[in-house]
């Protein structure tokens, strides 16, 4: 049942002259809990009362009820529940699959009438037809990721809505779990890289490309590079925050955690490729563009960068369509090729731990390395045995 307590309101005026609200945030100790305000006036006594209801996650309940739409819930959810607790980027993201999931046909449905036959419908219209933008690129359906994370949003707000007593259970949890299939990591083969970065240089994008293969940064993290991350006289380059585009508007954001910001060594003929595009700086931004809304210099789309770039290239050498996570995938498949450490090549992608190189990538290297440890854990074996014995 919906918790009649939470956000019961009292405000009076004291003999004073100020005014004193109370807050009901919670039970101690089986009774009600309060947070008491005081303020000069009424106004600024209820408007306190507002801000301290968005700070406990107190919904109105007057505004909320059963019969409510999915998408109206979901956006209470996101205000109240979803915002203070999550990081910049994840806001971005998520406020696009909102906007996917306002459009849809499961948007008007009121919350009683949810029910996990709906909501599995619904995913696999997603997975055939859900696309709305770059169907010609990326075909019609979403992928599994998307999918994925569109469930997240509508399990967690349902979550809230059975805690709040809207509904009876979450059906969500009750949806047939959606498949995780480990994705091949696309990569390249050296003949494939030469003729990629040939295919760059005559496109323009020789540059754009080659920092972003030296540094195995991906294409967030690639566009929010600016001249004061680059020192010359070490050969770093410091990968502090990333570039996420909305509605149009550029979006400068910090980094996932503490563990992604690093700084990567570069190559000598990188760092000269460096020193050439700094001899025609127009901004602070590595990699810029002039925005045509009037709006001066701004970084690079990280999207131009993924689609219309990488795909024009990949398409004038001759080579078949994979993602921009592939300059980064062979960087790291060439590293543990050449005996670099699992823990220095985590730091430079920006991993917290090793799991995702040891899982990820080591199982990519080359085949020879692999059965020359196979052969040596076989001796180990062999030696182990015949100490037992003895």
């Amino acid at each position: 049942m919906i918790n009649t307590y939470m956000g019961l309101t009292k405000v009076r005026q004291l003999e004073s002259g100020k005014w004193e609200g109370k807050l009901a945030i919670g039970r101690f100790k089986g009774r009600i809990k309060y947070k008491n305000l005081i303020a000069d006036t009424e106004e600024e006594c209820l408007e306190r009362i507002e801000y301290y209801k968005r700070e406990y996650s107190i919904i109105d309940r007057e505004k909320c009820a059963p019969s409510m739409t999915l998408i109206d819930w979901i956006k209470v959810w996101y205000e109240y529940f979803f915002v203070k607790n999550d990081t910049s980027p994840s806001k971005i993201s998520t406020l696009s699959d909102i906007k996917r999931i306002s459009n849809s046909t499961i948007a008007n449905i009121p919350l009683e009438e949810i029910s996990a036959g709906i909501l599995q419908k619904y995913y696999a219209y997603l997975k055939v037809d859900g696309r709305v933008a770059h169907t010609e690129i990326f075909g019609k359906g979403l992928s599994e990721s998307c999918i994925r994370r569109t469930h997240a949003i509508i399990s967690s707000a349902l979550e809230k809505a059975e805690e709040a007593g809207l509904i009876l259970s979450n059906p969500a949890k009750k949806c047939r779990a959606i498949e995780v299939k480990i994705p091949v990591k696309p990569l390249f083969l050296k003949s494939e890289l030469k003729r990629f970065f040939q295919a760059a240089k005559e496109l323009g994008y020789y540059e754009l490309f080659m920092i972003a293969f030296a540094t195995a940064v991906n294409k967030s993290e690639l566009v929010g590079i600016q001249w004061k991350d680059v020192i010359f006289k070490t050969g770093e380059i410091k990968i502090r925050r990333q570039v996420m585009y909305l509605h149009g508007e550029a979006h400068i954001l910090p980094l996932k955690s503490k563990w992604v910001e690093r700084s990567v060594v570069v190559p000598e003929y990188v760092l000269n490729i460096l020193k050439t595009l700094k001899k025609k700086k127009t901004s602070q931004w590595v990699f810029n563009r002039i925005n045509g809304k009037g709006k001066g210099i701004t970084p690079l789309s990280s999207d131009s960068v993924a689609t219309a770039f990488f795909k024009k290239t990949l398409d004038k050498a001759g080579l078949e369509r994979r993602s921009f996570s592939a300059l980064r995938n062979t960087f790291a498949v060439m590293a543990l090729n050449n005996d670099m450490d699992v823990k220095t090549l985590s730091r430079i992608m920006g991993f917290a731990s090793v799991k995702p190189i040891i899982y990820g990538f080591v199982p990519l290297v080359d085949k020879k390395k692999r059965s020359a440890s196979l052969k040596i854990e076989k001796a180990i074996k062999g030696i182990l045995e015949k100490t037992d014995c003895e």
